[in-house]
């Protein structure tokens, strides 16, 4: 459950929506376009995009700019702010390059994927 006081609570609020670690580490190498991050994002659905990007906006995350231009050109970039969560996103990054040679050192991966397997099984035959 959600406790609007709890600092650790909204900071997973703001960043824990699906695609949203990976867009904003996207936008901390700058400046980009809807297309640009829907290409760097693969898998993304541009629904999804379009909501998350409205949904930082609208948290001051993010800043998005029109150009009067024929097609319209639309650019996104972090707000000051919305920088400040490099040093978190910097975090993950370390974090999951460790924990990545983790499980293959020792085979947790395949160890995930069995036990997976498993849950699946019970799941299927109940």
């Amino acid at each position: 459950m959600y406790n609007k006081d709890c600092p650790v609570d909204r900071a997973l609020e703001v960043m824990g929506g699906k695609w949203t670690p990976q867009l904003l580490h996207e936008l901390l190498g700058g400046t980009r376009r809807f297309g640009e991050l829907r290409n760097a994002l693969a898998g993304v659905s541009p629904k999804t995009l379009t909501e998350r990007l409205r949904t930082l906006e609208v948290q001051g995350i993010v800043e998005r700019t029109i150009y009067a231009e024929v097609p319209p050109r639309v650019e996104y970039k972090l707000t000051p702010h919305g920088r400040s969560l490099g040093k978190i996103i910097q975090a993950m990054l370390d974090w999951g390059a460790v924990q990545i040679d983790l499980e293959k050192e020792n085979g947790l991966f395949e160890k995930e994927k069995e036990y997976q397997n498993e849950k699946e099984l019970v799941i299927s035959s109940r």
